[in-house]
């Protein structure tokens, strides 16, 4: 048994003008998948030592073909809020029965949308949205369609 290190691989992977790699999430063999225990804590550029135990035969040329595939995790978030109504509990019995709410990325409406209503206590819930586009935190906000007679103040926080 030949054993492979990441410190061999890199060796073989200079000797042949190929290409150094510095984060590996998961290493195929041929039709074996191993995955490697504490890689989802590794950060771009972090280096990870791992031994791979690879059989040959001993009077034989062996070609060892190498798949790495790194996974990117997709952070996620919600964007939540609560209508809160100023108008004395409805006194002038003005307040209409629901409104709807826009969710907007970075000044610009995603086309999702909610109404809000006495059954959903004015409560929204935007859920499992990217975090980040093309390298840069999304920032989210909402348009509420302001009933007639009402203005609106937007509150951001937690």
């Amino acid at each position: 048994m030949e054993v492979f290190n990441m410190n061999n691989i890199l060796n073989f992977m200079k000797k042949n003008g190929a290409i150094a790699l510095c984060l590996i999430a998961t290493m195929i063999f041929a039709t074996t998948t191993t995955a490697y225990a504490g890689m989802n804590n590794l950060g771009p550029g972090d280096d990870y030592e791992f031994d791979v135990p690879v059989e040959t035969e001993p009077s034989t040329n062996t070609q060892i073909v190498i798949d790495i595939v790194n996974t990117h995790e997709i952070y996620l978030v919600d964007v939540t809020g609560t209508k809160t109504w100023v108008d004395n509990n409805d006194q002038d019995g003005t307040r209409p029965d629901e409104i709807t709410i826009h969710l907007y990325a970075d000044g610009e409406d995603t086309g999702k949308s909610t109404t809000l209503s006495e059954a959903t206590n004015w409560k929204y819930s935007f859920k499992n949205l990217p975090q980040y586009k093309d390298g840069s935190l999304i920032d989210y906000t909402v348009i509420e369609e302001v009933p007639e007679g009402y203005t609106v103040d937007y509150i951001v926080g937690d």
